[in-house]
């Protein structure tokens, strides 16, 4: 089959937002763009979003459209003009997915009437283009693995936090590589976690639990603060929020510190836009890790703030369509 180079439409679905753009055969992000998710419309919403971006792009790059009985549209490559084709639909999105059949099989309620949408046949029957679709954790994972920080690692293991906390395990040997998927495609959900306390791991120690435990000892409402408002304050003494950041750390370093020592990785990327506070968790966050590690495990486990920001998301979900193909061509994956 002839490999059709072009460039790739890559498309990551959050709860917040949708980011999207171009990325060349190569792995380079040619353009990027975001615009509103309205997750909270449920998940018939993220798919005509999506086709908005898709028809969009089809459009630009001089893929000729034609109408099908049931009015849908029809994307033909034009062969004569085969550096301008979209080769391919790469998606990262929220919620479990199954990455052979490229369908949500759970999401939580923040994007209601999600589970069950099967992008691949979505897609795939509307544009007649190959499609992939891989987890948002899994390709911040795969991007981190493979060109941020954890380039050259064996085994990265990556947690974000915001809303929740979501978890990835790339691994690789002499051969090939790739994210670890568990028995169910459901490996690493790290934020139902159970550290002993008054809830699971996400409900404690993600931006969301920070967030409202400073508007509780405030006696505001929680939408009135985020990540920037809290640290800024801290940075200025504020003792309040001073103090639930150390917690936060200190559960952070706690539930690290519990998949250290299961999963044993080379590398510990922290992604999120907390994490954007470098110059002030990181060092508060190798100091809870070396906490709860045993001195000969911790002094292996790189720790390290993800390098890919927020186009990690696209950047994983083409690194996974590439994956898939070429290993469904016997090649290697990695």
């Amino acid at each position: 089959m002839r490999r059709i180079m072009g460039k790739y439409i890559c498309i990551d679905i959050g709860g917040t937002a949708i980011k999207y753009g171009l990325v060349s055969e190569e792995g380079e992000i040619l353009e990027a763009h975001e615009r509103p998710s309205q997750a909270d419309r449920g998940g018939p919403q993220l798919v005509t979003n999506v086709r908005e971006i898709l028809d969009a792009y089809l459009k630009e790059t001089g893929q000729i459209y034609k109408t099908t009985p049931d009015r849908d549209k029809t994307s033909i490559p034009d062969r004569g003009e085969t550096k301008r084709v979209c080769a391919g639909i790469c998606i990262s999105t929220a919620g479990m997915v199954d990455p052979i059949s490229g369908s949500v099989f759970h999401s939580g309620p923040t994007i209601p009437d999600y589970r069950g949408t099967c992008w691949k046949q979505i897609l795939g029957q509307a544009y007649h283009l190959p499609v992939e679709v891989e987890n948002d954790v899994n390709c911040a994972c795969l991007a981190e693995a493979l060109a941020g920080s954890g380039r050259g690692c064996r085994s990265v293991l990556t947690l974000t936090v915001g809303t929740g906390i979501g978890g990835a395990l790339y691994l690789r040997n002499e051969d090939c590589g790739g994210i670890y998927r568990g028995f169910g495609n459901a490996a690493c959900a790290v934020g139902y976690m159970d550290l002993g306390g008054p809830g699971r791991f996400e409900e404690m120690a993600s931006t969301s639990a920070l967030c409202q435990r400073v508007a509780e000892a405030r006696g505001e409402k929680a939408e009135d603060w985020d990540g920037l408002r809290i640290f800024t304050a801290a940075e200025e003494g504020d003792q309040i929020c001073i103090r639930e950041i150390d917690r936060m750390v200190d559960l952070l370093g706690r539930g690290m510190a519990n998949l250290a020592y299961i999963l044993n990785p080379e590398c510990l990327v922290l992604g999120g836009g907390i994490m954007k506070q470098e110059d002030y968790l990181y060092p508060r966050l190798r100091g809870a890790l070396d906490h709860y590690l045993e001195p000969e495990i911790a002094k292996k486990t790189r720790l390290a703030m993800a390098a890919m920001g927020n186009r990690a998301g696209m950047l994983g979900a083409y690194y996974h369509f590439r994956s898939m193909r070429e290993n469904r061509r016997g090649g290697d994956p990695g």
